[in-house]
């Protein structure tokens, strides 16, 4: 309840060929459609407040009686500002597009707008 991780914290992704019937057949048993909604939800929300690995949002989103529950967090970058957003529904795309919307309307766009106006810092390279 106090600490929300990164949207896709936990999930797991393997590309394949489109046209490799053979490997993509192999793979199939690895689908888990909870943790696709889950995880595509939780990518609804990172797309709709324009999110990235510099702005500090938290996605949280799991299933519940037959219902998607997403836990969001949105925090400027000295966390003097949390927003907190909780959406359910049953389309998880409407559920973390909704969530965005949330927070944005409640003071997420001033959020976003201090991390986009801190300059970037790029680590030394040897």
């Amino acid at each position: 309840e106090e600490i929300c991780p990164a949207a896709g914290q936990g999930a797991l992704g393997i590309e394949v060929r489109k046209r490799d019937v053979e490997v993509c057949a192999a793979l199939a048993g690895l689908e888990d459609p909870i943790a696709r909604a889950e995880t595509t939800c939780e990518r609804a929300l990172l797309h709709g407040l324009g999110g990235g690995c510099q702005v500090p949002i938290g996605a949280s989103a799991t299933w519940h009686n037959n219902r998607l529950r997403l836990e969001a967090v949105l925090a400027d970058p000295a966390a003097t500002l949390v927003l907190r957003e909780c959406v359910t529904g049953t389309d998880p795309v409407g559920v973390g597009s909704t969530a965005a919307e949330n927070l944005l309307r409640r003071g997420g766009q001033t959020i976003l707008a201090q991390v986009h106006a801190r300059p970037t810092s790029v680590p030394e390279q040897p």
